[in-house]
Parts: C-alpha cells; sequence; structure tokens
C-alpha cells in the first residue's frame, strides 16, 4: 500500500492520486478537480451509490462441494460466490472464471471437492465508503473483474454493475432511456388507463428530447444536484418537479412542447406509488 502524505490514506500499489483526498501522491499537492462531472462522481461517489440489491452477494460455507456450489450459482443466477468461515469471515470467492481454471482445466474433473480447494483465498475486500474510482483501480491493477465490498450482507459488484451507474449519470448515455422505457412497461400492464394517457406512454421515446432539454437546464440552473443520477427515485422525486417548473419558462420550452411535458409529468405523478415498488 502507498499512504497518502497529505491525509494519511493508504492507496493500492500503482496509484498517482489518493482516492480518499485526491492528491497527487508524488507530489503531495491536491489535484485539482476535473470539470467533468462523471468523472467528479466516479472520484468522490461510495461503493454505496453501485449495485444495488443485484449486487448481494451468494454466501456459501467452505466445505460445500463444487458441484452443490455451481448448481446454487445457476439457481440464483449468479457468476459468482463469496466463500465465509465461521462468524461470517470472507475467505474466499468462486467465480465462473475459477471453474473453468481451477475445476474444469483439471482431467478427470472433480466436483466433489470442497469449494475452499478451489476458490481464490484472500481477495482484496472494500469498504462499502470506498469511491468508484478506488474499486476500478483496484479491479484493474488486480486483474479482478469484480470486487467484495464489506458489508451487511456482503455484496459483490463487478464491472457490468458500474456500468450501469456510469449511464444513470448522463440521459445521453441511456438514463433516461431506462427509467422511460421502465415505466412505460410498468404503466402499460394497467387497464384503467384512459385512451389519451396510453398513447402519451406510448410516444415516450419521441418525447425523450424534451427531456434531455429539461434534465439540462435543470442541471444548470442548481434545480438537480451536479453528480445526481438518473434513478426512478430521483427521477420521480427530484427531476420532475424542476421539469415542472422549467415545462412553464417561454424562453426554454414552446407552447406545444410545454403542454406535451405537463401531460407527461402528471401522469408521472399519478402513477407514482404504482411505479417505485417495481425497484
Amino acid at each position: 500500500m502507498i499512504k497518502c502524505t497529505v491525509c494519511g490514506h493508504e492507496n493500492l500499489p500503482g496509484s498517482l492520486y489518493c482516492s480518499n483526498c485526491n492528491s497527487d501522491i508524488v507530489v503531495g499537492k491536491r489535484k485539482p478537480l476535473t470539470d467533468s462531472r462523471i468523472e467528479k462522481a466516479i472520484l468522490e461517489d461510495s461503493l454505496e451509490e453501485v449495485g444495488g440489491i443485484e449486487s448481494l452477494a451468494l454466501e456459501v460455507p467452505h466445505n460445500m462441494p463444487v458441484k452443490e456450489v455451481v448448481r446454487l450459482m445457476i439457481d440464483q443466477q449468479k457468476c459468482s460466490v463469496v466463500v465465509v468461515g465461521s462468524e461470517k469471515s470472507i475467505e474466499g470467492i468462486f467465480t465462473e472464471r475459477s471453474l473453468l481454471r481451477r475445476v474444469c482445466n483439471e482431467i478427470p474433473i472433480n466436483l466433489e471437492k470442497p469449494i475452499r480447494e478451489v476458490m481464490l483465498k484472500s481477495p482484496v475486500v472494500l469498504k462499502k465508503t470506498d469511491t468508484v474510482a478506488y474499486a476500478l483501480h483496484m479491479m484493474e491493477v488486480q486483474g479482478y473483474s469484480y470486487a467484495i465490498i464489506e458489508d451487511d450482507p456482503i455484496r459483490v459488484i463487478n464491472i457490468r454493475n458500474i456500468l450501469h451507474y456510469i449511464v444513470e449519470l448522463h440521459p445521453s448515455l441511456g438514463g433516461f432511456d431506462k427509467v422511460l422505457n421502465g415505466f412505460k412497461e410498468a404503466v402499460l400492464k394497467k387497464r384503467t388507463l384512459s385512451e389519451e394517457e396510453r398513447e402519451i406512454i406510448k410516444n415516450l421515446g419521441k418525447n425523450k428530447e424534451l427531456f434531455y432539454r429539461a434534465f439540462t437546464v435543470a442541471r444548470n440552473s442548481g434545480k438537480l444536484g451536479e453528480t445526481e443520477r438518473i434513478t426512478r427515485e430521483n427521477f420521480l422525486n427530484n427531476f420532475l418537479p424542476a421539469v415542472k417548473e422549467i415545462s412553464k419558462q417561454d424562453e426554454h420550452i414552446s407552447p406545444d412542447e410545454s403542454a406535451v411535458l405537463g401531460k407527461l409529468v402528471k401522469l408521472f405523478e399519478e402513477e407514482k406509488d404504482y411505479f417505485l415498488p417495481n425497484d
């Protein structure tokens, strides 16, 4: 580990900047913050922001046979398991790569072995307060495609989880697509919608540019946090009120566009309780 001369935080070998205070480790001075909103979020957000419920680890005892672990991974649709000992101490991790390299690479293949004999022992374990940038650096340096997070319960995030997190940082990366498509699927299952409401929902994709523009205005005017992600909760609780206010401002939007946004906002607000429980 390399200790930062400014704040004393221990960083992974090869680090140029401290993951805690963003100081230049060699020079000992703070690095100016980037102007990139996405880069700021990656540098500042903790791992609590990544993965959500889908990152909850599948935990198995160290004496479980490999074949049972593999069956469990298939049933639970997990690409890894965390091997735990007494008092939930983390002893290792077993992944799809472990299966190929440590089990199937041997002839004859022995699936009766206890998982402790083929797991990756003593993996790097991160804290939930570590930053996303720290996790990415660890994965790059160590050659991992995942990161174990010491939490209760234990979590495991992978590159896919981090990509989803990055997508939620900006509408042009697909953040709005994910939220709007999810809302569309959830609401269309209801049979109480009027024909006009149903038509509005079906045309969400066509009106996406309106949301992009309102999003930019809301961010630039300080109505949304600079690194606020486009999740369902943030969209409904923080973004919609900002859109409602912006839709009334003539300098940002035409009367026809204002009418469309107004109907969309009204429908989102009315179906809010129906939409959120699907998370």
